[in-house]
């Protein structure tokens, strides 16, 4: 869907977009039952990561400190600079960050994915947009009636309002015309953002194996946007998660 198709839809169809964002559009997905994580006493230091390596699959971290309460929870939780919202650390259905019109994402971000989109055409790979910022009231409407095929897994494909990414206007569900959902790591798109996303501060967010420390399973549409600076420790190809780079959940 392209950047002026978004612009032009009615609020039904919106609606649709906007629900449907973190589904595996078109496909369907399968997925073993999910790691049950557990907690450890202290939070791996990030510094102990490599850039582009990951921890190990099993690999588990505590809960980072966060002694946010009432009107505190209108703002995201930030630590080494970088935004956190997941199951540990939620914000409120308050929190409404102004967005971009061309991909809905905070102004920063928006002009970043922007030039990547640009930078890939130049490449000849052709990355659909599909879903930028969703509110806490649509992503409750989503996590109370989730996708079908996620059938039992839904619950670790679909965050509860306030725990997702999506209310932050940091993340981007994106598609392409070759292959989307499950099919999307085969098409080229995909292997250019996987080479090229973090130069523009964009991150593969659920990589595949590390349910046990982001909470969800592996959604090769959902990239999120930290920064060039962050996104450098990740590189090409890495399946380091944000929760292991910032040293916990």
């Amino acid at each position: 869907m392209g950047r002026a198709t978004a612009r032009t839809l009615g609020c039904a169809a919106l609606l649709v977009i906007a629900i449907t964002g973190c589904a595996a559009p078109g496909g369907t997905t399968s997925a073993g039952p999910p790691a049950t994580a557990s907690r450890t006493p202290t939070p791996v230091a990030p510094t102990d990561l490599p850039a582009s390596v990951a921890a190990s699959p099993g690999a588990t971290l505590a809960v980072l400190p966060d002694d946010r309460a009432g009107t505190a929870l209108d703002r995201p939780f930030t630590y080494r600079g970088v935004v956190l919202i997941n199951k540990d650390h939620p914000v409120s259905k308050g929190y409404a960050p102004k967005v971009g019109e061309s991909y809905q994402l905070v102004p920063e971000a928006d002009r970043a994915f922007g030039r990547m989109l640009a930078a890939a055409k130049k490449d000849g790979v052709a990355i659909i947009w599909r879903v930028g910022y969703r509110s806490y009231a649509i992503q409750q409407q989503l996590a109370e009636n989730p996708p079908t095929q996620y059938g039992a897994d839904a619950e670790f494909y679909v965050a509860q309002p306030g725990r997702s990414e999506h209310q932050a206007g940091l993340a981007v569900d994106v598609a392409s015309k070759a292959g989307f959902g499950t099919r999307f790591p085969e098409t080229k798109e995909f292997a250019w953002l996987r080479a090229h996303a973090h130069e523009y501060g964009f991150i593969l967010r659920y990589p595949e194996g590390k349910t046990a420390i982001t909470g969800l399973n592996y959604e090769p549409w959902h990239y999120r946007y930290i920064g060039p600076a962050a996104a450098a420790a990740f590189g090409p190809s890495s399946t380091l998660t944000l929760e292991e780079y910032l040293g916990g959940r």
